[in-house]
């Protein structure tokens, strides 16, 4: 019986070429796809699926909530990212919310992706080469620390574009004193004293996934 598989992306191009990739292997059908978040919650709801390949280029949604809501729908459903892997704090934080694999798209497609997934169905993380760097990269430099929980990208992107503490406390749904809380954290972790000081401090590339949720 061929794996069941789901990609999405916002190319059909893109799209077509994985579905090349996976079907050259009998063992994999891709079942489905989807070019925004909506179209492939709504599949991932309906659909049986092994595997669910995640561009981190969709319409309608930002990487770190889609993650979220595909492990709230289907737990059991492994997760590839196919992105570009600018920090490896960020992938590690990824395989933390139940990300099963990342495979970055400066590394070859069509090499990579069928032992990407078979990695995958075996229950192990699959990180392409170049991910892997960043990914040790990132472990070298916040060894100590915890990843990012979505409330903190959302709040470091609501710092930088202004946002009051009531403004963002509204936003992220949470008691203000627990905003405070959280944003005293968030200062913590990036050795700062005031918001400005910690924006920054913050890397461009977490700035521009923070950005998206």
């Amino acid at each position: 019986m061929a794996v069941r598989i789901a990609a999405a992306h916002d190319s059909d191009i893109l799209l077509d070429g994985i579905k090349g990739i996976l079907e050259a292997d009998h063992r994999f059908c891709l079942t489905a796809s989807a070019r925004c978040t909506f179209d492939l919650l709504s599949l991932v709801e309906r659909t049986p699926l092994d595997l669910v390949l995640l561009s981190d280029r969709l319409y309608g949604g930002d990487l770190v909530e889609t993650v979220g809501a595909l492990r709230d729908l289907a737990p059991n459903t492994r997760l590839i990212i196919l992105g570009t892997a600018t920090d490896g704090r960020f992938i590690r934080d990824l395989l933390l919310l139940g990300v099963s694999g990342y495979l970055d798209w400066a590394d070859s497609l069509c090499d990579l992706l069928p032992i990407a997934v078979q990695t995958v169905l075996l229950n192990r993380p699959f990180l392409s080469p170049t991910a892997h760097a960043e990914y040790l990269t990132g472990l070298r430099e916040t060894s100590d620390l915890r990843p990012l929980t979505r409330e903190a990208y959302r709040m470091l992107y609501l710092l930088r574009e202004g946002y009051t503490m009531k403004q963002i406390a509204a936003d992220l749904n949470l008691p203000v004193k627990r905003t405070y809380k959280l944003r005293d954290r968030l200062r913590e972790r990036f050795g700062a004293r005031t918001n400005e000081e910690m924006m920054a401090r913050v890397a461009n590339s977490i700035m521009d996934l923070a950005s998206q949720i």
